[in-house]
């Protein structure tokens, strides 16, 4: 389990609804670089839950994002990533700290979006 998400989510092909298909573009530098893969959208409760698959390069993998009100405002953000292969297994120690600063830059991004900077 990796506890990050990918940083940039290329144009979905259609309305926001599971089942709904995406390019993902996931830059991690040496030894991975840049790759593209398709993925689906598991479950998508707005303002919740979304939820996506893919399976590329000998990986399969599952993403879990919950959003949550917190007392004192604000929203908390809990990621589960779940990777699946032996490529992810021998990568792992290679990209895990780049994978974890992409997951915050995603959720940097998603607060910008949110607060319409």
């Amino acid at each position: 389990m990796v506890t990050a998400a990918p940083v940039s989510h290329q144009g979905s092909t259609g309305k926001l609804t599971a089942g709904a298909a995406f390019d993902q573009r996931i830059s991690l530098g040496f030894p991975v670089g840049t790759t593209t893969e398709h993925a689906t959208l598991a479950v998508f409760a707005p303002a919740r839950r979304a939820a996506w698959e893919s399976a590329a390069n000998g990986i399969r993998s599952c993403h879990l994002w919950s959003f949550s009100p917190l007392p004192t405002g604000g929203t908390r953000v809990r990621n589960t990533e779940v990777l699946t292969g032996l490529p992810a297994g021998l990568l792992r120690p290679l990209v895990a700290r780049r994978w974890n600063r992409a997951f915050q830059g995603a959720v940097d991004d998603l607060i910008r979006r949110a607060d319409g900077r």
